[in-house]
């Protein structure tokens, strides 16, 4: 914030525009990449009980009582 003050008024601010933009970019693929792995990991813990027989209710309050 205080380099913001050393600009001269005739400076370009699209250099700086584009890496902010740049960095709102990457933050928003790396929130979206670790929501689908949560996702991901969500389901594949759910498949194994579904494959094995087990109810989804009866794991979770297995999990729930330890």
């Amino acid at each position: 914030m205080s380099t913001l003050l050393f600009l001269s008024p005739t400076e370009n601010p699209a250099p700086g525009l584009a890496a902010a933009g740049l960095n709102l970019m990457i933050g928003l693929a790396l929130i979206s990449i670790s929501l689908v792995l949560c996702a991901l990991v969500g389901v594949l813990a759910c498949l194994q009980p579904i494959a094995s027989g087990q109810s989804i209710r009866n794991l979770i309050g297995r999990r729930a009582a330890a």
